[in-house]
């Protein structure tokens, strides 16, 4: 049985209508008030009035013309993105009440746009609106800056929350002014102010000939806001690695085999928190020298040092050989303990203490005199991570589920902390 269509009123439409530019008038006019302008929506006339209460439609997401976006990421990006915008509040000027960002991208910016290029034909009252509004006008491009840099945030980590498998990249890019159709608060005439571009490349892949063999290997490149591609390149001298290509900036490449031990020794189980992850590790590596020309590049999870990334050059590139937990052998932590427990690689697996579900699961924390020495061995950062918020299993019984809890807090976090050690 069909489903009859539900008829349209055009009179109750066009009294929703006049409700919502009424309502929109008033957030305008508060707006107006609260950064110094006495007279509010009064201050202005005619025409000039309903230019400031106009309202663009939102910011979205659109796919990029040559990118296969899949109609259920782009929804999730959407999603995800004007609930960021929805939420998250702006100081309208310094001390002052606050906004939230969709008002600052379908409004504030053309009402500043507006005000600061009118003429005084336009407006007989100009200078007097602008000396009103001074405080308002210098705070203005401060705050843009920190709305763009929140925003640039949000769309890495959208970004990445879409990745589904470890060879694709996501990045977004901005445009402004894209004429747009939809029917957006009864009103299909109007434009959107910015569109960000969602784009999809698959990173490069081939062999590199590396101890007597062939190795099918990844380049580690990752999708910067507004950049595009970003190559991950590292001098090898860096990493404490001898090099004929002295200060050159090499590429980074990771073999199959590395992801598979992460897998399997840290239990990562989504593309997106690997390539988070190794992103980090590659962004200011700490690094341990080995002989033979390799180095341990530090690996950590939550801020929490879980092992070492082995790297070493091959064919002018530096080669992500594979992981090594931090009890493993190879390891300095597990060369020490090594010492302190007597063990070996075979009674390492046997216990299972290469792993790092062991540590979470296990009782290992409640013997207090082999947690000491699981400490003087350097693997205090194994009970720092299991004391650490993780997501239930629930949590992730979809990559979106991942992507919106922890791959969000994940990414703005590490940038954050990342920028604090840099600043140190």
């Amino acid at each position: 049985m069909k489903k009859r269509k539900k008829k349209t009123n055009p009179k109750a439409q066009q009294k929703a209508l006049s409700l919502f530019h009424f309502e929109y008038s008033l957030l305008v006019d508060r707006f107006l008030k609260d950064i110094g302008l006495e007279q509010g929506i009064d201050a202005f006339t005619g025409e000039f009035q309903q230019r400031i209460v106009r309202r663009h439609n939102m910011p979205q997401v659109i796919a990029a013309p040559d990118s296969v976006i899949e109609s259920n990421q782009l929804k999730m990006a959407n999603f995800l993105f004007k609930k960021f915008l929805e939420e998250q509040q702006v100081r309208c000027i310094p001390e002052g009440p606050t906004y939230n960002l969709a008002f600052y991208f379908t409004t504030e910016i053309d009402l500043e746009h507006s005000i600061s290029r009118a003429t005084p034909e336009e407006l007989p009252n100009l200078e007097n609106i602008r000396q009103q509004l001074k405080t308002y006008f210098d705070d203005h491009e401060t705050k843009h800056k920190i709305v763009f840099t929140r925003v640039g945030f949000i769309l890495e980590s959208i970004a990445y929350s879409l990745v589904g498998d470890i060879n694709e990249i996501y990045y977004l890019t901005i445009q402004m002014g894209i004429p747009n159709h939809e029917l957006v608060n009864y009103n299909k005439y109007k434009t959107r102010f910015i569109n960000f571009v969602l784009h999809l490349k698959l990173r490069e892949e081939k062999e590199i000939f590396f101890q007597n063999e062939m190795r099918k290997a990844m380049k580690l490149s990752f999708g910067i806001t507004n950049f595009g591609v970003h190559e991950m390149l590292i001098p090898a001298k860096e990493l404490g690695i001898d090099s004929p290509f002295g200060s050159i900036p090499l590429p980074v490449y990771i073999q199959e085999h590395a992801l598979i031990r992460i897998h399997e020794r840290v239990g990562i189980k989504y593309s997106s928190e690997v390539l988070l992850d190794l992103f980090f590790a590659f962004q200011q590596p700490k690094f341990k020298p080995l002989t033979k020309g390799n180095a341990l590049i530090e690996f950590k999870m939550s801020h929490c040092k879980v092992g070492y990334l082995k790297v070493a050059l091959a064919e002018g590139a530096l080669l992500v050989q594979t992981f090594l937990f931090l009890t493993n052998n190879g390891t300095p932590e597990g060369e020490k303990l090594n010492h302190l427990l007597g063990m070996q690689k075979a009674d390492k697996k046997y216990w299972e203490i290469d792993k790092l579900s062991t540590f979470l699961e296990s009782d290992l924390e409640e013997n207090e005199e082999l947690k000491q020495l699981f400490i003087r061995a350097g693997c205090k950062s194994l009970f720092d991570y299991k004391r650490g918020p993780k997501l239930s299993h629930d949590d992730k019984t979809n990559q979106f589920s991942t992507g919106i809890g922890n791959m969000l807090s994940n990414f703005l976090h590490k940038t954050q902390q990342s920028r604090q050690e840099e600043s140190d």
